[in-house]
């Protein structure tokens, strides 16, 4: 069975729902969109050891289904790098114990996840 980060394809999905819509290209709504997805991909990397090209596969949704909602890609490219910088940053700094905890916390969560995908 094939891990799929967070359920990915449904994850994103359902970020994407119109119901986030807004009228500006960058609403508050559509921001936190981006930003979560770019802190899931900071966590993912880091406790879930998926390759870069499935990362890559992930934030590349993301930007389509955001680009639905009328964030432009380079719009989406600067929220997305600057998150993810800031939850690097913020990863770095927990101790080692605050880090094996957040990876439980996805490893289950992904884990979970995996178990419902077809």
């Amino acid at each position: 069975m094939k891990k799929q980060i967070l359920g990915t394809g449904l994850a994103f999905q359902l970020l994407a729902m119109p119901c986030f819509a807004q009228t500006s290209n960058v609403g508050p709504s559509n921001t936190q969109i981006v930003q979560m997805g770019a802190q899931m991909y900071a966590a993912a990397e880091l406790c879930l050891h998926y390759s870069r090209s499935n990362l890559e596969d992930v934030k590349q949704k993301q930007r389509k289904a955001s680009e639905g909602l009328g964030v432009s890609a380079t719009d989406f490219d600067l929220l997305f790098d600057q998150s993810y910088q800031d939850t690097v940053t913020k990863i770095t700094a927990l101790s080692a114990s605050q880090k094996a905890q957040m990876c439980q916390k996805m490893n289950s969560i992904a884990n979970g996840a995996a178990m419902k995908s077809p």
